[in-house]
């Protein structure tokens, strides 16, 4: 008699915790739709299928012998023990609100760029299955993408075109900063005190270039290519008793 009563109430707490785990499957499922189509479209297939198993056992019931014991056995197995263990220690992970998983935004942006390649846009599946490659430490998914993508500034758009897949949400190639230029400088800088202006090194990189000549009458022709114009040049002609600019 204990017997009975025990199996009983493993199936009664069993058939409790299999329907919540069946049901949040079923719910996690239809969320995993990548756009709102999606998600409608699975909704209506679950719906689809829960009336079409109704009117199979309304037609014939006969399968209810195979339904009920295989449910009880199932729910047998997904009872909780009487007497648990103690829990064990959780092992070490990312923070609850580590989004992103120990990837910062700079390096999401390098594996975005890499995903792109030459193509117009990558969708968002792909980007999981290449951050499960990259980073297998982490949980990747599509709601964590998103908010690398937030992290990072990248919009991402609900329809993209790239290759494998129909057009489908990602991120488009125009969406995605350029990378800043290291060691650039500045056309504004600061100059140190005590050094020169920066266009004294332009200056001294462009001093021009004379040729001297001899005149009639003993007179030097000095022709010096004007740094702004190198089509263009300054002649000065200098007389042994004076000086005259041409």
């Amino acid at each position: 008699m204990e017997r009975l009563h025990r199996w009983a109430a493993a199936i009664h707490d069993g058939s409790g915790r299999l329907a919540t785990n069946r049901a949040r499957a079923l719910a996690a499922w239809v969320r995993a739709g990548e756009t709102r189509a999606h998600v409608a479209l699975r909704l209506l297939v679950l719906l689809a299928a829960g009336y079409a198993a109704v009117r199979l056992i309304r037609s014939r019931p006969a399968l209810l012998w195979l339904a009920v014991p295989a449910w009880c056995i199932a729910a047998a197995r997904a009872a909780r023990p009487r007497h648990p263990a103690a829990p064990a220690e959780a092992a070490p992970g990312p923070a609850d609100g580590d989004e992103a998983g120990g990837i910062s935004p700079e390096q999401f942006l390098a594996l975005l760029r890499a995903a792109l390649g030459p193509h117009r846009g990558v969708h968002l599946v792909s980007l999981v299955e290449r951050l499960a490659e990259e980073y297998p430490q982490g949980r990747w998914t599509i709601p964590r993408v998103r908010a690398l993508c937030a992290a990072a500034g990248v919009p991402v758009r609900p329809t993209v075109r790239a290759p494998g897949r129909g057009p489908t949400v990602g991120v488009h190639r125009d969406d995605v900063p350029l990378p800043s230029p290291a060691g650039t400088a500045g056309p504004d800088e600061a100059v140190v005190a005590g050094q020169p202006p920066a266009t004294s090194v332009a200056t001294a990189s462009t001093t021009a270039l004379a040729t001297v000549r001899r005149g009639p009458g003993g007179a030097r022709i000095v022709i010096t290519d004007d740094p702004g114009n190198p089509r263009r040049a300054h002649v000065r002609v200098i007389h042994p008793q004076h000086d005259r600019t041409a």
